[in-house]
């Protein structure tokens, strides 16, 4: 793009920008485009840049960081709109230096059936249930999910260890992990030795990417997920100190009064309160 040459000339000579912070700016715009692959970036949306910083968010990118790539793409955009290069600025409506990128809100119980509801029942659908229900019934963060390996779960006690704490394994994600196991990977991983618990439709480790690409196609991202779990817990009552438990944000011994295992602490608390538990199925 000839206008993405101008950009640069407009920080160097104009702006008169340090050589380190115009890398900076080649960087991630060469992010950013990567995300959109082969969609136009002087088309981008509003909701695609929201998208796309929330989704950094999620994969554990610094504040700092975040705070730095918001700005380049404010100032890429607010200089093409500016030159009459695209008509609107998609950047405009992004929060400003000092406040955090929003992300969407809590799914409702009820939006949450409708979403697996819309899942196919092949191999790939049988994956996408698990995954979803991972991240909302497990409350697990998407880097934790594609780092998971298959011995990482403990059948026998209901747990999904983490190297930080263990997750509960509730009734319907034990029950779509099983499904998955026995009718999406095999038909995944087919001849591959590969100790990842998900895998791409290659058959290796699914990727961060990869996933937020999966849910996107469902309209949720995986922080949305994992927020909703929060907020239905505390919904139902559960202490907020537990929830952060629950959550890997707080040591579950000191939220579960020092228990020796959360499966005696917390797992009363999250089936009281969580309404994807067993105890709530009609």
């Amino acid at each position: 793009m000839s206008c993405l040459d101008d950009f640069w000339d407009y920080l160097e000579r104009e702006r008169r920008l340090q050589p380190a912070t115009c890398r900076a700016y080649r960087c991630d715009l060469k992010q950013w485009f990567g995300y959109l692959q082969t969609a136009n970036p002087l088309a981008a949306r509003p909701e695609q840049l929201r998208s796309y910083l929330v989704q950094l968010g999620e994969r554990g990118i610094g504040h700092g960081t975040l705070r730095r790539k918001r700005s380049s793409l404010r100032v890429f955009y607010g200089y093409l709109h500016r030159q009459g290069v695209i008509a609107a600025d998609p950047a405009a409506a992004l929060p400003t230096e000092t406040s955090r990128v929003p992300g969407p809100p809590p799914l409702r119980p009820q939006q949450l059936e409708a979403l697996l509801g819309a899942v196919g029942d092949d191999a790939c659908g049988v994956c996408h249930r698990a995954l979803i229900l991972a991240l909302y019934a497990g409350g697990l963060r998407s880097a934790e999910v594609s780092a998971a390996n298959l011995e990482n779960l403990d059948w026998e006690r209901g747990l999904w260890r983490l190297p930080q704490r263990d997750v509960l394994l509730d009734p319907r994600l034990y029950a779509a992990l099983l499904d998955y196991l026995r009718c999406g990977r095999p038909g995944l991983a087919a001849g591959i030795a590969e100790r990842a618990l998900f895998v791409s439709r290659r058959g290796h480790r699914l990727s961060v990417r990869a996933l937020q690409a999966y849910l996107s196609r469902y309209g949720v991202t995986a922080q949305q997920l994992r927020n909703s779990y929060a907020a239905h817990l505390l919904e139902g009552g559960t202490d907020p100190v537990d929830v952060q438990a629950l959550l890997g944000l707080r040591s579950t011994q000191a939220a579960a009064g020092r228990q020796p295992t959360v499966a005696q602490g917390l797992r009363r608390v999250y089936d009281l309160a969580h309404p994807r538990s067993g105890l709530h199925k009609k």
